[in-house]
């Protein structure tokens, strides 16, 4: 048991480490995006009408194709917005009747770790999971883990659910006549 705790814990750390070690990409990558818009909210008309004269499209078909992107992007952050409230929502309920602390804690940790791909809720819960198998209700520990993978699940009932009652497709017809 001592040795897999010690390699555990090395693993850990190196995990850590290789995290920590990309924080000024990441950093950087985070300023390069807000600078992007700021300047798409001040300049954005003047951008778009700029790039959809370089588009060797007919107007129609590149209006279309505007029209289509925006609606589908306005789409995706509602639905990316609504399942992280969502798994908020269910892990603050996790938290609350299993009697683990730091109910809103979870609750903002999980919404923003949503929007996270491949992490999602997960690490919020493992947390809950290692709480309860510390005060030694394996029972609850089994529980916590059952509703942690049901709140990463919902994510992929509400996501879908949304984007196809608010998205609806036109067909515009391909390649453009003359």
């Amino acid at each position: 048991a001592k040795s897999v705790i010690q390699s555990g814990g090395k693993a850990a750390s190196a995990f850590l480490l290789g995290a920590v070690s990309n924080v000024p990409e990441i950093m950087l990558q985070l300023v390069l995006a807000l600078i992007t818009c700021f300047f798409m909210l001040v300049d954005g008309r003047r951008f778009m009408t700029w790039l959809t004269e370089k588009v060797p499209m007919d107007n129609d078909v590149r209006v279309d194709l505007i029209v289509t992107f925006k609606d589908t992007s306005i789409s995706v952050i509602w639905a990316t917005l609504l399942a992280a409230g969502a798994q908020a929502l269910l892990m603050m309920f996790s938290f609350l009747v299993l009697s683990v602390p730091g109910i809103f804690l979870a609750g903002g940790a999980t919404f923003i770790l949503a929007w996270v791909p491949m992490i999602g809720s997960v690490p919020v819960w493992i947390v809950g999971a290692i709480y309860l198998y510390a005060q030694g209700s394996i029972a609850k520990v089994v529980i916590m883990v059952v509703l942690g993978i049901l709140t990463g699940i919902i994510d992929n009932f509400i996501r879908p659910l949304v984007i196809k009652g608010r998205n609806e497709f036109t067909l515009v017809p391909w390649p453009p006549e003359l």
